[in-house]
């Protein structure tokens, strides 16, 4: 099991059982998955992140203690919305504004 150390701004959506992909040090891209396993209940108060663990589903045939690896989580999204890039929002007297003014 991996522990990954998410900030806890960006935590956010984060779930028991969510699909990860688990990139170990020693095979630099090739994807491992994995879910997540379990979210701590208590934050690191000085880094100021989540500490997330992860398990490999289903576990490596070989597998190194204390291994660097890279955590993506897939987090569960929505489909068929409208996006804008934040650069093309604006905001008029304190209040958020976007289009023609």
């Amino acid at each position: 099991m991996d522990r990954a150390r998410v900030d806890q701004a960006r935590a956010q959506g984060v779930a028991v059982g969510q699909v990860a992909d688990i990139v170990l040090r020693s095979a630099p891209g090739t994807a491992m998955p994995g879910k997540v396993a379990r979210i701590e209940l208590q934050s690191d108060a000085v880094t100021e992140e989540r500490i997330i663990n992860v398990a490999f589903d289903p576990p490596p045939a070989q597998l190194y203690l204390a291994e660097l690896a890279e955590v993506t989580i897939r987090l569960t999204g929505v489909r068929d919305v409208l996006t804008m890039p934040r650069a093309a929002l604006a905001q008029f007297k304190d209040k958020p504004a976007c289009g023609r003014w």
